[in-house]
Order: C-alpha cells, then sequence, then structure tokens
C-alpha cells in the first residue's frame, strides 16, 4: 500500500509540497512538527530534505529512499542511517509526506491546511492474512489517525459476505482502530435503476466530450437493462465484473470492428447469451 501511495501523489508532487511547508514555516519548526509524527529523527530528517536538498544527485538519492531503492552506500551519502524497512517504518513516513500535503503549521484553522482523503479498499482480504501479518497493518492505520492532524480522512471499504461477517472484521481491526472509528456507513444493493445509472455514469466518464453517442453505448438499451438484472448481488464491484466479462468477450468476438454511434452493438440478445454462459461456468 505505501508504494501505491507514493506512486498515486508522485514523488516529484511530493518534493513540491514538502518544499512548499518547509519555505512557509522554516527548516526548524518544520523538522519538529515532522519529529513529532514520525517519532524518529532519521525519518524526519529525510522528508525535510525532500524540501531543502538541492544538489540534484542527492536529490534522486533521496527520491529511491521514500521509494525504497536506496542501497547502504546511497544513505550514508545523504546522511541517513535508518533504512525504511518494516511495516511501522512505513506509516512512519507516509505519515510525515501526508503531513505536508495537509500541512504542518500547529494553527487548526482551515486557510492553513488541506484535506487528505485516503481510501483503503477491500479491507475483508485481512481475513486472508496471519495476525503476524495484519496486525502491522492495522497498527500502522491507528498510528496515522494519531499522529496526523485531523484534516486526514480514512475511508476502509469491506465489502460484507453476510451481516454477521461485521465481527470478523471486528476482530481483524482490532479494538483500538475499531474504537478510532468515527462513522460506520452501510450501503444496500443498488436497484436496477440504480444500476443502469452507475453504469451509464461510469461510461460517460470515459467518453470523449465530442461524441454523440447514445449513453448506454457500447450497451443497447434492453441490453444494459437485461446486463444489470442478470447480476445477482448488485454491489459496484460485481456490476463491473459482469460489465467487464461482457466487453471483454464482445471485443474479441469483433463486435467493435465497426463503430455506429447510433446503434450500439451490444444488444439483448448477445447479454443474454453471456448472461447464460456466465450462469454455467460458474455452477462449475
Amino acid at each position: 500500500m505505501y508504494l501505491d501511495i507514493i506512486d498515486s501523489l508522485g514523488i516529484s508532487k511530493i518534493i513540491e509540497k514538502t518544499r512548499a511547508e518547509v519555505n512557509a514555516i522554516g527548516e526548524k519548526p518544520a523538522s519538529e512538527a515532522l519529529r513529532r509524527i514520525t517519532k524518529s529523527e532519521e525519518f524526519s530528517k529525510a522528508v525535510v530534505l525532500l524540501g531543502t536538498e538541492t544538489d540534484a544527485d542527492k536529490l534522486e538519492v533521496l527520491k529511491r529512499y521514500i521509494q525504497l531503492d536506496s542501497t547502504k552506500t546511497e544513505r550514508r551519502r545523504i546522511g541517513i542511517n535508518r533504512e525504511i524497512s518494516t511495516t511501522q517504518d512505513k506509516f512512519k513516513v507516509l505519515g510525515a509526506i501526508l503531513s505536508c500535503f495537509i500541512g504542518l503549521k500547529k494553527e487548526q484553522r482551515l486557510r492553513d491546511h488541506d484535506r487528505v482523503i485516503l481510501w483503503i479498499d477491500e479491507m475483508e482480504d485481512l481475513i486472508y492474512f496471519t495476525a503476524k501479518q495484519y496486525r502491522p497493518f492495522t497498527q500502522g492505520i491507528r498510528d496515522l489517525l494519531d499522529s496526523v492532524s485531523s484534516f486526514i480522512t480514512i475511508f476502509m471499504n469491506v465489502t460484507l459476505a453476510s451481516p454477521e461477517a461485521v465481527e470478523n472484521i471486528k476482530v481483524l481491526f482490532g479494538t483500538a482502530l475499531w474504537e478510532r472509528i468515527s462513522q460506520h456507513i452501510y450501503f444496500d444493493e443498488l436497484s436496477a435503476a440504480e444500476g443502469i445509472r452507475y453504469i451509464k455514469d461510469l461510461l460517460k466518464q470515459y467518453r470523449r466530450s465530442s461524441s454523440n453517442f447514445a449513453d448506454s453505448y457500447p450497451f443497447q438499451e434492453k441490453g444494459l437493462e437485461l446486463l444489470v438484472q442478470s447480476v445477482e448481488k448488485r454491489t459496484p464491484r460485481e456490476i463491473n465484473r459482469r460489465c467487464n466479462m461482457v466487453l471483454e468477450r464482445a471485443a474479441q468476438d469483433g463486435l467493435f470492428t465497426h463503430i455506429d454511434g447510433e446503434k450500439p452493438p451490444i444488444d439483448s440478445h448477445y447479454v443474454k447469451g453471456m448472461a447464460k454462459e456466465i450462469g454455467e461456468s460458474e455452477s462449475e
């Protein structure tokens, strides 16, 4: 997860934000603030260096350090002795970086800070890990909530197999993290109409603004309705999965060879055939 977030933020943007915060409040106050967050002189020093280092070669080493790709010799060059190795180390450095995006000023004024929203999906997969694996992770999230300012919001998305499964998730999260959750949001399965609207919204987001295709394209309206009705559990994930299967098969079958915006290629007959095929494969 650490590298996914670093890649998503972008190392150049991380440097830009860190540099802006160090310049805004000064190197010493920034160092002190990051030391409180990381509880580590080495990690806080590394993040501050991202905002102060002017030597191009050393800055490249710092980038590799944050991306977990530096050698001991390289770390010695920039004066950092501690490697980012454990799960807790990663959460400490992540907390420092996110704090630079939020703002390091002590005052809790809205104008001095930005809100960072972190969405962690598929948290139910924790059940596949051993306690040795998931406990450092859940502890890291807890420490992140405690160390970073109140301008961070963490969504932990869990898809439950049944209502009773919430007790299993509670055990995996642990009491300390569970008690820090401020709000529980439950989503019911989508109705057929909501599922259709959900798919059309997604199609609209990825369609070129200049196109004048039907809002259901590449599905015909009846085909789209049948697809949604054939999904047993109408969660966004299951709808996405079913759409992906139909679209991939349609591409393999050459339905997109000739594009006609007024006549979408995936009709109810094609979807019905796919639904039967999917039902047979899932029952095997």
